[in-house]
């Protein structure tokens, strides 16, 4: 696919996204999905996990020529809720909201929009980290969304983002008519290595990258925008995931799954035996397939579920796991592991190498140990080493 960057677009409408900058050949095989649906005037959810980079291919998107594009970021709101979405949504047709009440600027809104579509062939409202109004979403706001389409049906596109489906995140307030509005999701995947190397000079603070430290940030962010940056500018690439701010991305990736979804990752960073992965983890690209084998679209997610996870255990087996862990690699003498268990003040009485030796088992048999990747061997008499499988 071919297209121009639209500097008529650019100037008009004030955008000044350094996306443009990017080039004609970033995130091609994507933008000919997208052009696709634009020129049939099929509404859709882009779909990625957070971070991913939706708002990048988004504003790339919205400096091409492929349509007239109104971009509204639901950062630009100060209290993200749906009667402030349609007044930033007026505001970017004609500037002029001041004093109108919800119902005018839901007019207004759809009067700037059916004469845009009178001009150009195509008009495309992007609402920008859509989801982040998902506590507002009901039937009434998916129809008033629906009402705005209706200005021109065939030339007005509404593209929302967010890191599940609209349907998952609220399946009620898009049942009947609504549901026609974003039935079709489009899943942003990480970007190859070819789309990160063109976007590096736009986000690289200090002097260039060289190739071996430019193809460890790739490998390290695994397509992930927002891990990209971070690498970018960290002078931690030996040990990534000492970086605070990357661990915390890494971290709020894990997290943001389901229960369900958690335990198949956690699985797969500990090499266990998957036969079947959820879609939605292979649709956002957050696990690959390889062969008959699964992984992780990162070294780095991989890294952090095997060793900074923590381990749940019940109150005296957590305490000699950290006692242990603390001093990864090394022995702990039954001694100080006896006076941490049962100090004096409580009950040292009970401590003894039968109920020490009952508690080391209880904590490898308990699921939450064995699942960890963590290993504990027995030093005859003397204490217990922990080590990382």
């Amino acid at each position: 696919m071919k297209y121009k960057q639209s500097l008529k677009f650019l100037q008009s409408k004030n955008y000044n996204f350094k996306e443009a900058k990017f080039g004609n050949g970033f995130a091609l095989p994507k933008l000919a999905e997208v052009k696709k649906l634009i020129d049939a005037g099929s509404p859709f959810t882009l779909v990625g996990m957070p971070g991913v980079g939706a708002t990048t291919f988004l504003r790339f998107l919205a400096m091409t020529d492929l349509a007239y594009f109104v971009f509204v970021d639901l950062y630009e709101l100060t209290s993200p809720d749906k009667s402030g979405l349609f007044k930033l949504l007026l505001g970017k047709l004609s500037g002029d909201v001041a004093g109108k009440s919800d119902q005018q600027v839901l007019d207004l809104c759809h009067r700037e929009l059916a004469k845009l579509a009178q001009r150009y062939p195509k008009v495309v409202i992007i609402f920008n980290r859509f989801q982040q109004l998902k506590r507002d979403f009901d039937p009434q706001f998916f129809a008033n969304l629906r009402c705005l389409r209706n200005a021109d049906r065939e030339n007005i596109v509404i593209i929302a983002t967010a890191n599940r489906t609209l349907a998952e995140i609220s399946p009620e307030a898009l049942g009947g008519f609504n549901l026609s509005i974003f039935a079709r999701n489009v899943y942003l995947q990480p970007y190859p290595e070819e789309d990160l190397i063109r976007t590096e000079p736009y986000y690289r603070e200090g002097s260039k990258l060289n190739k071996d430290d430019l193809e460890k940030v790739c490998r390290f962010s695994g397509g992930h925008h927002v891990l990209f940056q971070l690498l970018l500018k960290s002078g931690r690439l030996g040990k990534p995931l000492d970086d605070p701010f990357i661990k915390l991305q890494v971290k709020q990736l894990y997290e943001y799954l389901s229960f369900t979804q958690r335990k198949t990752v956690l699985k797969i960073a500990l090499g266990k035996k998957i036969d079947k992965v959820d879609d939605y983890l292979l649709d956002v690209g957050l696990v690959k397939k390889t062969g008959k084998d699964f992984q992780l679209f990162t070294p780095l997610l991989t890294e952090y579920l095997q060793t900074c996870l923590p381990v749940k255990l019940p109150a005296k087996e957590a305490k000699l796991f950290a006692l242990l862990k603390k001093n990864l690699g090394m022995l702990v003498g039954k001694e100080e592991i006896f006076h941490l268990l049962w100090p004096a003040s409580e009950d040292f009485d009970l401590g003894s190498d039968w109920a020490l030796n009952s508690l080391v088992y209880r904590m490898k048999k308990n699921p939450a140990f064995k699942s960890s990747g963590y290993i504990v061997e027995s030093c005859k008499k003397l204490g217990y080493t922990l080590y990382k499988d």
